[in-house]
């Protein structure tokens, strides 16, 4: 669905003013009328056919946006679009723990590398970390006041990354949330560090990948071949590559050195919203109506797992045997990676209406 840039910034500004509500009462009051205008311009700006139905009909919207395996495989964290970031086990689906505080659509989450914090990325503007034991807030980055499609750990735990509509990706150190690095090109909706922490790579609204340099900010190449807005982005383990996925109905594989495009996956009939490495780096997955596992060399077909209306997240387990998917249906599972095998669905989870409906 092709929707007026002109209507979503509208909206997003709307959203932004409601959540800078100075006193209590007012914000408590607005914080409902917030969460729905929030939810609609996200699902607009992600372009999704069942979202704009969702977000016209109901509020707030309880679709998955993101999932994250914990460093250790033993827990699982998943965000929503109703405000909500929730941790299970990943082996009983038993609700470990669930984080308050945030006010507005979750668009991302990511765990620190020794498993001790957890990351989210929200609708009203913040970057927050949190204590993923206790779920206590330690930290609040005001990104711009815009808000924050993405985020990611550097492989030492010390920086976060995150990336905005407000035309940046920022560095942060993690303990302080100082301000490191501000990287000003167009809006930013995925982010990734190589795998050395020497180099980052942001996937824009503009059809185009970039690599930088992590500590200087500058510009290394870009990717220019997505065919539309590129909406995920993952280094391989080795750092010799780099996929994209796009809302142009594309994933690609490129060379992370030269930014010569390898190969093309999919059959580009649907938008592709998550690719994801295996820790091997042998396989890729790719989100869209499905989700597909692929061969990360030559992008052969290896399998596909049929069970959400719309995958808008997937993300391996630590040791590769496992994969976690997200939907906007609300759903959250946990399949075999060899087999496809459905493993657990994640309860306490309201699906809607529609979900069950095939494409």
């Amino acid at each position: 669905m092709n929707v007026p840039r002109k209507l979503t910034s509208f909206l997003v500004s709307c959203a932004t003013l409601l959540a800078a509500e100075k006193t209590e009462a007012k914000r408590q009051r607005a914080r409902v009328l917030g969460r729905q205008v929030a939810t609609l311009a996200a699902f607009l700006s992600w372009g999704s056919p069942l979202g704009w139905t969702q977000a016209l009909t109901t509020a707030p919207a309880p679709s998955i946006s993101s999932v994250a395996w914990s460093p250790d495989g033993k827990r699982l964290a998943t965000g929503s679009l109703d405000s909500s970031v929730k941790v299970w086990d990943p082996l009983t689906g038993k609700e470990l723990l669930a984080l308050s505080g945030i006010h507005g659509s979750v668009l991302s989450i990511a765990w620190s590398p020794d498993g001790k914090r957890l990351a989210t990325g929200s609708f009203d503007n913040t970057a927050k970390v949190w204590d993923a034991e206790t779920g206590k807030e330690l930290l609040s980055l005001d990104v711009d006041r815009r808000p924050v499609w993405s985020l990611a750990w550097s492989p030492d735990g010390k920086r976060l990354a995150t990336g905005s509509v407000g035309r940046s990706a920022k560095v942060w150190e993690a303990e302080t949330g100082k301000e490191l690095l501000s990287l000003n090109k167009y809006d930013v909706h995925s982010i990734a560090w190589s795998p050395d922490g020497k180099r980052l790579a942001t996937g824009s609204e503009d059809y185009t990948a970039r690599v930088w340099d992590a500590e200087t900010g500058k510009e290394l190449f870009s990717l220019d071949g997505p065919t539309g807005q590129v909406t995920s982005l993952a280094w391989s383990p080795d750092g010799k590559r780099v996929a994209t996925g796009s809302r142009g109905h594309t994933a690609k594989v490129w060379n992370a050195e030269t930014g010569k495009e390898l190969f093309a996956l999919g059959d580009g009939t649907a938008r592709i919203w998550t690719v994801a490495w295996s820790p091997n780096g042998e396989r890729l997955a790719v989100a869209s109506y499905t989700t597909q596992v692929r061969d990360a060399h030559t992008g052969k077909e290896l399998l596909t797992l049929h069970a959400h209306r719309v995958v808008s997240t997937v993300v391996w387990s630590p040791d590769g045997k496992q994969l976690a998917t997200g939907s906007e249906c609300n759903e959250a599972k946990v399949w075999d990676a060899e087999t496809g095998k459905e493993l657990l669905t994640l309860g306490g989870l309201t699906t809607f209406h529609g979900c069950n409906e095939e494409r």
